[in-house]
């Protein structure tokens, strides 16, 4: 039993890795706070983060490198 839920934590662990942020362990006592902690902080930072990159710091407004993303991402359609 306890080699699966490593296994299952490992799995999880590469999800949240590769950007999936809704893993969530629900077992094993306080490793599980630790891990989905870990989890929401990472997710909260990029979203930070993404926001930091896609706006003026003094207006709060959109950039000029999110205009032209999106300009892009339309223009293909």
């Amino acid at each position: 039993m306890l080699q699966s839920a490593l296994r299952r934590i490992t799995w999880q662990s590469k999800q949240v890795a590769a950007g999936d942020f809704s893993q969530r362990i629900d077992f094993m006592g306080e490793f599980s706070s630790a891990f989905n902690s870990l989890v929401q902080n990472l997710m909260d930072t990029r979203e930070e983060l993404l926001h930091i990159g896609n706006h003026d710091s003094l207006t709060g407004l959109y950039n000029r490198g999110f205009f032209d993303a999106e300009f892009d991402r339309i223009s293909r359609g």
